[in-house]
């Protein structure tokens, strides 16, 4: 799209945005200007610093201990894996590092990630659900 002072170009991209990456960029060059401006795939981002302040009140343990099985295996919770069919306990949430993981699978993340995978919710919906279940808005 054309505008005054240069192009835009919108790039759409997958995932979400990692902190600390630019939202647009401005290019100059032999007189043309451009701006790319990057967009998650929802179409809309949540705010700045939601995500840690959701992580930061939110327990992954109580999170997935919603939907599995979890025991207390020393520091760790164990379980099933809900990601794949198995009945081992492969799967190990950490209370400590608020983190999650499939030693058969691979699976594993924070709580944001397994709230996306489990509902197959984009980053930005998995948040605002989390955040909706905290209390933060």
């Amino acid at each position: 799209m054309d505008r005054p002072g240069g192009t835009v170009l919108v790039i759409r991209t997958r995932g979400r945005r990692r902190a600390g990456h630019p939202t647009s960029v401005r290019y100059a060059a032999g007189g043309a200007v451009l701006t790319a401006t990057f967009v998650s795939d929802t179409g809309a981002d949540v705010d700045s610093g939601l995500p840690e302040r959701v992580l930061g009140a939110t327990d992954v343990v109580a999170v997935v201990g919603r939907a599995v099985a979890l025991k207390r295996r020393g520091l760790r919770y164990v379980g099933p894996c809900p990601f794949h069919q198995g009945g081992g306990p492969s799967f190990h949430v950490s209370p400590e590092r608020q983190t999650f993981r499939c030693s058969e699978c691979g699976a594993g993340g924070n709580a944001i990630d397994y709230v996306m995978r489990r509902d197959r919710l984009s980053f930005a919906e998995a948040v605002r659900t989390l955040a909706r279940a905290s209390g933060i808005e």
